[in-house]
């Protein structure tokens, strides 16, 4: 809760908002009947400001805004960042074309692998990194053409195999078309 001193709180940055998912009403609330103007919940690590659907999270000199709409809760990090979407335990968010997944506080991008028998999977747009789900979705690997490659069980996070930077097939270029024909 608040101590009355000058309010100076930035932005929740994505490994914080990552890490903290939403607020749990039922926990946060108690065995307290939530009031029907807005109020705060104390907490131990954060304090939750509630009015209606929305619920705002003060920690460590953050602050976060929630709201649930539609049964699903959303997320605003700041003014640089869309909002948020949290589905199956992990925060999502999206452009025109793409849907990123938040992990370890940077975005990734969720796409079809065409090169790779159209598997799915996630890549960092920044480095380049791949993880690739197998077809039933069992196993994952963390590719990285310049670290090389880690098979885990995506279940039990258990490493099944390991490869050097030097073992992977290298990428794909593009190729320029061997002819062109434009229309009259």
């Amino acid at each position: 809760m608040p101590d009355l001193s000058p309010f100076r709180a930035q932005s929740a940055s994505l490994s914080q908002i990552e890490s903290s998912g939403p607020p749990d009403a039922k926990a946060v609330a108690g065995a307290r009947p939530c009031r029907s103007r807005p109020h705060w919940h104390p907490g131990r690590q954060a304090h939750h400001y509630h009015d209606g659907a929305a619920w705002g999270r003060w920690e460590r000199g953050t602050w976060t805004w929630f709201a649930k709409k539609g049964g699903r809760w959303w997320t605003w990090a700041g003014p640089t960042v869309p909002a948020l979407l949290r589905h199956g335990d992990h925060w999502w968010w999206s452009t025109e074309q793409l849907w990123f997944l938040l992990h370890e506080g940077e975005p990734w991008g969720y796409r079809h692998f065409s090169d790779l028998d159209r598997l799915e999977g996630f890549i960092h747009p920044a480095t380049g990194t791949r993880m690739v789900y197998s077809a039933d979705g069992s196993k994952v690997a963390v590719v990285s053409q310049d670290r090389g490659a880690v098979l885990f069980d995506a279940t039990s996070g258990a490493v099944l195999g390991r490869w050097g930077p030097e073992e992977l097939p290298k990428p794909r270029g593009p190729t320029a078309p061997s002819s062109l024909s434009f229309p009259p």
